[in-house]
């Protein structure tokens, strides 16, 4: 006999049930996933925003205490485009005639102005490692160069116990002649000859293309580079003489750059689309400095070129570069409220080709030449 078995005690789902747990469970898997994703681009997007602070911070730090040291053993406490060993080079009398960029030329032609200082709107350079002006904004911008100088120093000694050590009969030993004291930006050791022999460190800040880049980045991936070379007061000296001892006063050796200020650098900031500089001014001259006031490398260039001018001292530099995360966040952020950017006196910047990947800021920061403070002697 079939036992026949009542509704209770039947097991299983009915099709309608299985299609709302499966709907149900489809409706917590996606939450699921959603949640991941949105945790997955928040942690890109905080690991971006921390990367480009971290790199920020680093590379303004390390170019604010170099340019802290500029304008260090210059031939006055004042800084313009014509004060020899000045802080910010921007003309030949920066760096005297007898310095010259490198051997071949002819007498005069001296430093190679693709190295100087240089800024937007003026004439670009296509020597090798010299400054081109690259920058990822569109609209004909130019990225500027920056160019410094310093003279060496050393804190092992006093400056009583050096002379000592140098002006005893056996002057400095071998040992003491290669002490490291420092190091240039392109990693090129200072030693305790370098400061006996007065030399003066030469170091310029420039955009160049990374090698390291991808080639499947929308824009080109720029770096922040710096290039050191340096020369001593010493040679400058002897050239001097040589030429007022020559037979028509005017024959000198010119005394060439050494070190790697022509090669292209080594990254002090990874990431920088663009990099603008203005000069901190005090108009007047040096007897009355008055107001401060920016200028652009041109701006203060043309005011060097009017020879009725009076010539403003260089206060403090002013930097702003716009710095790009190096990790894609993604296309999942919204990124349309810095399409445009303001980098100093430089507004509505737009970049040479839309990108949502990357996140960017603008970094900027204000250096006082404190070696430049004071007044013509």
């Amino acid at each position: 006999m079939k036992t026949i078995k009542t509704r209770a005690e039947q097991k299983g789902l009915t099709l309608v049930e299985m299609m709302i747990a499966l709907a149900i469970g489809l409706v917590i898997t996606a939450v699921a996933i959603q949640l991941f994703l949105t945790s997955q681009s928040s942690l890109a997007v905080q690991k971006a925003m921390g990367d480009m602070q971290d790199s920020g911070n680093f590379g303004l730090e390390y170019i604010a205490r170099d340019i802290r040291k500029a304008n260090l053993g210059a031939l006055s406490a004042v800084a313009d485009g014509n004060m020899a060993q000045g802080g910010v080079i921007l003309s030949q009398n920066n760096v005297t005639k007898y310095l010259a960029t490198a051997a071949g030329g002819t007498l005069g032609e001296g430093f190679d102005v693709g190295y100087m200082t240089r800024g937007n709107e003026t004439a670009l350079t296509t020597a090798a490692n010299s400054w081109t002006g690259i920058s990822n904004m569109g609209g004909n911008v130019s990225s500027d160069q920056l160019t410094i100088q310093f003279k060496a120093i050393q804190t092992l000694y006093s400056d009583e116990e050096f002379n000592a050590m140098k002006n005893r009969d056996t002057g400095l030993s071998e040992a003491e002649k290669a002490t490291v004291v420092g190091y240039d930006c392109s990693g090129e050791k200072i030693t305790l000859q370098n400061i006996a022999d007065r030399t003066y460190i030469i170091q310029r800040y420039f955009l160049r293309r990374d090698n390291d880049g991808s080639d499947t980045e929308p824009n080109d991936p720029l770096s922040l580079a710096c290039a050191a070379g340096r020369y001593s007061l010493q040679s400058i000296e002897a050239a001097r003489t040589a030429e007022s001892s020559s037979a028509d006063k005017k024959t000198f050796s010119p005394v060439i750059v050494t070190g790697k200020l022509l090669g292209q650098g080594e990254i002090v900031l990874r990431r920088v689309d663009h990099f603008h500089v203005l000069l901190g001014v005090s108009e007047g001259g040096y007897a009355a400095p008055g107001n401060m006031r920016y200028l652009t490398v041109k701006g203060y260039n043309d005011l060097m070129a009017n020879t009725t001018a009076v010539k403003p001292q260089i206060r403090s530099v002013r930097l702003g570069f716009v710095v790009r995360a190096q990790n894609s966040s993604g296309k999942n952020i919204d990124l349309k409220d810095i399409e445009k950017f303001t980098v100093l006196d430089q507004e509505d910047l737009k970049l040479k080709t839309a990108d949502t990947n990357y996140l960017r800021k603008v970094s900027t920061q204000t250096v006082a030449m404190r070696n430049a403070l004071g007044e013509a002697e």
